[in-house]
């Protein structure tokens, strides 16, 4: 809000030379043909038609600028983050007020949205579909074992065990086998979070020994679009596309967690009839 105020501030300060330009015209057009209108035959019809010229300018030109104004105190309809983490912020903000009925999250581990997204939206009761990679598949691709890790406790050690997310009868999670491409969310039909999983390498960030083959998703640039804004039925179009075509081929949680070692080991902890919740139709 403080952004918005000081682009409005902004506006007035960059406009106020131009309204006073305009405003000292128009005092010197008076002062000038003011005698001239006095003399003139029909003196009284002229000086209504040019006042009136007059007042109809200035007041054009004050709608104009406050149709300016307005636009700039109005939340902006697109907005753009550096990271996933200065969006959440906001996200989080949309979800209390909104309260949205329905969401769908494209995720890898679904660690970064965990506790600003995801435990919010159990919290109202959204319906949530939940998209992650499917842990087998992180282990292979990614030549260590580092993601399959994160999904798995993500799974077992948060979602499973959060109160507002096992007692929400409303989730849905999915284990897709693609590689990740698309990092999104999408709340209703009326605003979309968009972003991308990249594969470059970082070794100042992680080490190569760690993972030789490196995914980034939350520290990569995003941005957040409301269905107000002209395009969004693009963007809107490309996510439903995506996330439809990942889900109708995903494998339910309770297939993959039930063929786990660990799971029939003991030593994982997630529980089995939660499971079986969250991998109903």
């Amino acid at each position: 809000m403080m952004k918005v105020a000081k682009s409005a501030h902004q506006f007035l300060v960059d406009r106020a030379k131009i309204v006073a330009t305009v405003a000292l015209i128009v005092v010197a057009l008076l002062v000038i043909f003011g005698p001239i209108l006095d003399i003139l035959p029909g003196q009284p019809e002229t000086v209504i038609i040019a006042s009136v010229t007059i007042v109809t300018t200035i007041g054009a030109m004050c709608m104009d600028l406050l149709h300016d104004i307005r636009k700039r105190i109005s939340s902006p309809n697109i907005v753009f983050y550096r990271d996933d983490a200065s969006a959440q912020i906001e996200i989080s903000k949309y979800i209390e007020s909104v309260v949205p009925r329905k969401a769908d999250l494209l995720e890898f581990s679904a660690s970064i949205p965990y506790s600003n997204i995801l435990v919010p939206l159990a919290k109202c009761g959204s319906q949530i579909r939940l998209l992650m990679q499917n842990p087998k598949t992180a282990r292979e691709r990614m030549k260590s074992n580092r993601q399959e890790q994160r999904i798995c406790r993500q799974l077992a050690s948060n979602l499973s065990l959060e109160p507002e997310i096992t007692s929400c009868h409303a989730i849905r999670i999915r284990f897709y086998d693609e590689i990740a491409s698309l990092r999104a969310r999408k709340f209703d039909n009326n605003m979309l979070q968009v972003s991308w999983f990249t594969y470059d390498l970082r070794p100042e960030d992680m080490p190569i020994v760690c993972d030789p083959v490196q995914v980034w998703g939350h520290n990569n640039c995003c941005f957040c679009i409301k269905s107000s804004e002209k395009g969004f039925k693009f963007i809107e179009d490309l996510f439903d596309r995506v996330f439809n075509n990942l889900w109708n081929h995903a494998i339910r949680p309770v297939d993959v967690c039930g063929e786990c070692n660990s799971k029939k080991e003991g030593s994982c902890g997630v529980n089995t009839d939660w499971l079986r919740r969250i991998s109903e139709e």
